[in-house]
């Protein structure tokens, strides 16, 4: 006999909905289980037109946790009545105590909140299929990714546009709802026909509402007409810094201290072999001496030629010392850089020592720019080593034009570029009030091996 939960629409999609029933029992004994629940059989099938039912029945290969199923069910266009869930052994029923709309194409979403009983193993991929209520069922398809160090908690809305009508994550559930999968794609196959704004939110809170407070919502760079005819696809969205941005508490812990921690430094002494046009970052975290006092105490010079370097410095803030240099260092050379603070209050000497790539250890990027809407529309382009956060390229075309980076230290990178619509040299993200879009960007599709000597070509970003 089946057991019954009489649950409010609205409530589907809340994970706070009260639970008191214990769950069924898998049979004891048999090998470990390490598998998610798999999903065997749907009535109506998948796809189905003219439905004139009320329940739909989903079968599992195994018993699934009732609460995370709750949890994990959205159901849109959201259902006019409240719904009625009943278990029995594998299967799950879900009842429309009051039916369901005419000509009307409903969407069944299972996220991956949903585990099994037994170890609770989550899915890796959402599920979701759906059927149609008249002779015809919505067939619009769009796709994106999320570009994010980790997926979990994120969702992604899309609301249907009316008119002037601005959506409200705040306080308006969306029309439809998605998840990532574990590679951050994302899809939604039966969209009705129509203009549609989507929001990535990373939903810690779980309520399907953007609260500031808890939450991070996320911008795309347009809103997309959605139809039968046409895929809509690249629907992405950015929730990661490639490298963090400088002075930022991220940025600040990925320096290394002296021994005394006086002074925090962007590379380790005696170790880290450097690009010859390095930006280099030191960190004074209870600084008690001026700017002249410190900026005059550097030297900079090649142990082996006495070459003295002139650096650059830009103060960040009181802390953060930016320094550079307009000549570059001689490859393969050895450099030390002095602070000595003997003089000053401090009594202080602190040396850094490091090698220069050799020459064999550069290599060459190229590519081109296509795509953008605007000739005239600055393109930004970043190019960031996976193993070493301080080592990155910045590069810039008008519109659509090639792009080079003559001189890359050999390693993996990442290549992110931007449409700069505010002219800023920043990747701006959007802002939800009032509404405002992202900037439009691309992630190049795979890493990028530089050998030293060799020169990757043919690199094309198409926006």
């Amino acid at each position: 006999m089946h057991k019954r939960y009489i649950i409010p629409a609205i409530l589907i999609i809340l994970s706070s909905l009260l639970y008191s029933c214990a769950n069924e029992l898998p049979p004891p004994g048999g090998d470990e289980d390490t598998a998610p629940p798999v999903v065997i059989n749907i009535s109506p099938k998948p796809n189905s037109v003219n439905f004139s039912g009320n329940t739909i029945r989903i079968q599992f290969d195994e018993y699934v946790d009732r609460r995370s199923f709750q949890d994990a069910l959205f159901i849109s266009p959201k259902p006019k009545s409240d719904i009625e869930i009943n278990y029995g052994g594998k299967d799950v029923e879900i009842v429309f105590t009051d039916g369901l709309e005419a000509n009307k194409t409903y969407t069944v979403y299972i996220g991956k909140e949903l585990k099994d009983v037994r170890r609770g193993n989550k899915l890796n991929e959402p599920i979701q299929f759906a059927f149609s209520t008249g002779p015809v069922i919505d067939k619009g398809k769009l796709f994106g990714k999320v570009y994010s160090e980790e997926y979990s908690g994120v969702v992604i809305l899309a609301y249907k546009l009316h008119g002037s009508d601005e959506p409200d994550p705040e306080t308006q559930i969306a029309d439809f709802i998605s998840q990532v999968n574990t590679n951050g794609e994302y899809s939604f196959l039966n969209l009705p026909d129509g203009k549609y704004r989507l929001f990535a939110l990373k939903d810690d809170d779980r309520n399907l509402l953007y609260n500031g407070e808890f939450d991070d919502i996320y911008m795309t760079s347009a809103d997309y007409v959605v139809s039968d005819l046409d895929e809509v696809k690249g629907v992405d969205f950015l929730m990661e810094e490639f490298a963090p941005e400088i002075g930022s508490a991220d940025f600040l812990s990925l320096l290394t201290p002296d021994t005394a921690k006086y002074i925090y430094t962007s590379i380790s002494s005696g170790k880290s072999e450097i690009p010859p046009d390095y930006t280099f970052y030191f960190y004074l975290p209870n600084n008690k001496l001026t700017r002249s006092e410190i900026t005059g105490s550097v030297l900079v010079k090649d142990t082996a030629s006495g070459e003295i370097y002139k650096p650059v410095f830009n103060w960040l803030n009181d802390s953060l010392l930016e320094m550079f240099f307009v000549d570059k260092f001689r490859f393969g050379s050895t450099v030390q850089i002095d602070f000595d603070l003997e003089n000053t209050s401090l009594r202080y000497f602190y040396r850094l020592v490091f090698k220069v790539l050799d020459q064999s250890s550069i290599g060459k990027l190229s590519g081109d720019v296509k795509g953008v809407p605007e000739s005239s529309n600055p393109v930004v382009i970043r190019l960031f080593n996976n193993n070493n956060k301080f080592i990155n390229y910045l590069g810039r075309t008008n519109g659509n034009a090639n792009f080079n980076f003559p001189s890359v230290a050999e390693g993996i990178y990442t290549m992110f570029a931007f449409i700069d619509k505010d002219d800023d040299g920043r990747y701006f993200g959007g802002e939800l009030k009032p509404f405002k879009p992202a900037e439009r960007f691309i992630v190049y599709s795979t890493d990028l091996k530089v050998r030293g000597t060799w020169s990757v070509d043919n690199v094309f970003l198409t926006f």
